[in-house]
């Protein structure tokens, strides 16, 4: 299985879009994040954490991510945004989260090896139309005229399921440039 996401995270110069991508292979199991330098090492670290502390049955098998290229404007304070889109990959290519496709989506986010997502907001008609938020719908603040059923996945009912996971300290909505 294969998948990508588009993920929004935050610069000097303002928010910036970066697909990620990942697949499964039937390689020896592990999960390997490429693209990201040692940023890569420290997500992964976490992502196991995290499944194993949740006891969630990660199938065994081969989870590789990727950036599409590294950004070079990404530093220790920014790229922590990619973490819960990547978080996301994972836990859909593992078979975590039931969801039909990320490939039309934007997440952006951090989280915590106690489980807290801090989401950052935006609202993805300002950039592409056709592309849906997995998001809290009140982070959206003045973005709610957005039509919700088409265009947002509630990020607490897609992880509903995942014990111990909490929203906690949204940031201020942005919009990508």
């Amino acid at each position: 299985m294969q998948t990508q996401i588009s993920a929004i995270y935050l610069t000097p110069k303002g928010p910036q879009e970066i697909t990620l991508f990942g697949y499964d292979s039937k390689s020896i199991p592990g999960i390997e994040i490429v693209g990201l330098k040692h940023f890569g090492k420290i997500i992964k670290e976490k992502f196991i954490f995290l499944s194993k502390s949740r006891n969630l049955k990660i199938p065994l098998k081969k989870y590789t991510l990727c950036c599409e290229s590294f950004p070079q404007d990404i530093d220790v304070i920014n790229y922590v945004w990619l973490e819960f889109p990547l978080l996301l990959l994972y836990w859909s290519l593992s078979e975590q989260i039931k969801i039909k496709s990320l490939e039309q989506c934007y997440a952006s986010g951090s989280i915590t090896s106690q489980g807290e997502i801090q989401i950052l907001s935006f609202d993805p008609k300002i950039k592409n139309p056709k592309k849906i938020s997995i998001n809290i719908p009140e982070n959206l603040g003045n973005a709610s005229n957005i039509d919700q059923a088409e265009s947002l996945i509630d990020a607490r009912e897609l992880l509903q399921h995942i014990p111990q996971i909490k929203f906690c300290s949204f940031s201020t909505p942005i919009m990508p440039s």
